[in-house]
Order: C-alpha cells, then sequence, then structure tokens
C-alpha cells in the first residue's frame, strides 16, 4: 500500500515478482485508512501491517505460520522485535513478555510494534484502523487495546523484526500541539468504546494519565517547564498512584528535565 508517496517507491515495487507482491497506490490519506485498505482488498487469511520503514527478518512468516498452526488460527498475535540505529546497530534489546499481551497493554502502553502484529484477516475487518488523520502514530495503540478487550492477543519470544530509529520517525519529529491532539484524542476514541471502557476499569484512568505524562515530558524536554506542569499535575489528579507506579521513572525525568531548564 503506497499511501500517496513521492518518492521511486512504485518502481521499486514492481521489480518483484507480481505474483507474490502487488503494488496499490491511493492518495495520501494516512495509515489508518492505508492500512485499512489494504486489508480490504487483501487475499490471505492473515494480515500482517508492516511499516516500510523497519525491516523483517528472514524467518518473520515462518515464525507467524508455526504459530498459527500450533494455536489453531488464532484471532490476534504478536511476534518480537527489536530496535536498531539506521547504521544497523541493535540499540535497544527486546525486553520480556508474558503470554497473552492484554494485561501488558494495560499497564505498561503500546510494548507492540505495528511490524509484529498478525489479526485474522475477518478481525482485521471487523476492527479496522481510525482513520481520524489526527490519531496518526496512535492509532495502531488504540486498535490493540481495543482488541485486548476481546481477544487474547498471544506472543512469540522469538525476534522476528526490527523498527529503525531514524530522526524522521513521527514519535520524534511531532510539534507539540500535535502531540496533545493526538493523545486527547486516543483518550476519547478509547472512551467511545462501551466493551473496552467496562473491562479496562479503573485502567482507564492510568491510560489516561500515561498520556498527560507522556505530553508533560515532551514539554518539560522542550523547556516549557509552565506547560509541563500543567500537564503533569492533570496526570497525578487523573490517577494519583502514576507518581510512583509503571511509569515512575518518567516522573523523575520530567522533573529532571524540569529543574535543569530552570537552573541551566
Amino acid at each position: 500500500m503506497d499511501d500517496g508517496s513521492t518518492d521511486n517507491s512504485e518502481e521499486v515495487v514492481n521489480a518483484f515478482d507480481p505474483s507474490k507482491v502487488s503494488f496499490h497506490k491511493i492518495p495520501n490519506c494516512e495509515r489508518g485508512a492505508a492500512r485499512n485498505y489494504g486489508a480490504k482488498i487483501s487475499k490471505g487469511d492473515y494480515i500482517n501491517f508492516f511499516d516500510s520503514d523497519d525491516l523483517a527478518y528472514p524467518h518473520h512468516l515462518q515464525t507467524a505460520l508455526d504459530l498459527i498452526q500450533k494455536h489453531n488460527n488464532p484471532e490476534a498475535f504478536h511476534l518480537h522485535f527489536d530496535i536498531k540505529s539506521p547504521e544497523g546497530n541493535v540499540i535497544r534489546k527486546p525486553f520480556s513478555f508474558t503470554k497473552p499481551v492484554n494485561n501488558l497493554l494495560l499497564n505498561n502502553g503500546n510494548v507492540l510494534s505495528c511490524n509484529g502484529v498478525f489479526l485474522r484477516r475477518d478481525i482485521a475487518l471487523q476492527f479496522p484502523f481510525s482513520k481520524n488523520r489526527v490519531l496518526s502514530a496512535s492509532e495502531d495503540y488504540g486498535l490493540w487495546l481495543r482488541l485486548s478487550s476481546r481477544f487474547n492477543i498471544l506472543n512469540s519470544a522469538k525476534v522476528t523484526s526490527s523498527i529503525v530509529q531514524h530522526d524522521m520517525r513521527s514519535v520524534i519529529t511531532m510539534n507539540h500541539q500535535k502531540l496533545i491532539a493526538r493523545l486527547t484524542t486516543l483518550i476519547a476514541y478509547l472512551k467511545e468504546d462501551a466493551h473496552f471502557v467496562k473491562y479496562a476499569g479503573d485502567k482507564m484512568n492510568k491510560i489516561e494519565a500515561e498520556c498527560y505524562s507522556y505530553i508533560a515530558l515532551h514539554l518539560a524536554m522542550d523547556k516549557q517547564a509552565a506547560e509541563a506542569r500543567k500537564w503533569f499535575f492533570k496526570s497525578v489528579r487523573t490517577y494519583f498512584p502514576s507518581l510512583w507506579q509503571w511509569y515512575g521513572r518518567r516522573t523523575f525525568a520530567i522533573v529532571k528535565y524540569s529543574v535543569k531548564n530552570i537552573f541551566g
């Protein structure tokens, strides 16, 4: 799926065997809509949404097939990943996952890579990504959370893909106003799903607080101390245990950057 690119993607893809790889270009409509369109026209039993700036290892699909056969066609599963620099050096090794990963999504944020998620095609069509452009870069986490309230998301410890951490990744380049709009939209998107809200219980407050603290951290790093404090205290008011629970290190980082910016 080519979401309105302006490079030579079509030329590169068309060099492959057309019986194995098909190319479809659409006007830019953001990743959620592009993935949904790809799922709709796909012919396989499973969908894997693999981003163009990341890498699959040679055993990626074979590992997926082995898991599908072992677990009798599960609705959803995730294969593990590492993170590399543009030079190819591993800068973050995989961390341990539990099986299934549902609780991790509620308690630890978006621990999955889009490249590692496989959905059975009927599930992908029933539960598409949000097409809201404002949600772009969090549309995957929103969908994983909604799915986690309905299905067990299995996990394989085998590393089959790599995220390349380059300077142009959207999580790095997004400006603060867009970040604030994105994460507040994510909260609203999740609250629209009554099934998920009931499933999450008080952990919905934890997710909301985590979003606010993430905003505070980015503002603190950018020397916007007053705004950072506002979002930090909003996080604490939403879920007070967030001060020391699963992202307590973020609290420390917010304070550190705020003090550093005040005193130089």
